[in-house]
């Protein structure tokens, strides 16, 4: 169960300071709570979206997905992995990424994450 239920504002940030650390991300493994999700493709620092792409590909066949921010929970930089608070099903369910319409897809994952 996620903790962003009541803000989601909150999941739209790093609860972490990006500054020193987003542009080493690429390649790292992402880590949800019952197992590895993939890898981060890309991360968005932009203000009030803050998210990261993963390629989920090593079990959901080539699929990408996008993670808001504040799903992160904690970051080992010695084994490279980001851990977040999101099961593989939940990552697996969400809605698939709409680059059509980037700010109606965060309202989707806003809702998605904030009820799973």
């Amino acid at each position: 169960m996620s903790n962003f239920s009541t803000d989601s504002g909150a999941l739209w940030r790093y609860q972490l300071d990006p500054s020193d650390w987003t542009d080493r991300l690429v390649g790292d493994k992402v880590e949800g709570t019952d197992g590895e999700i993939g890898k981060v493709d890309f991360i968005s620092t932009k203000t009030g979206t803050h998210s990261f792409v993963v390629d989920a590909g090593s079990w959901l066949r080539s699929r990408k997905v996008m993670l808001p921010a504040g799903m992160i929970t904690r970051i080992n930089t010695e084994s490279r992995t980001l851990f977040v608070d999101a099961t593989k099903e939940q990552v697996k369910n969400a809605p698939e990424i709409d680059e059509a319409n980037p700010e109606n897809y965060r309202d989707k994952l806003s809702g998605y994450y904030g009820t799973v």
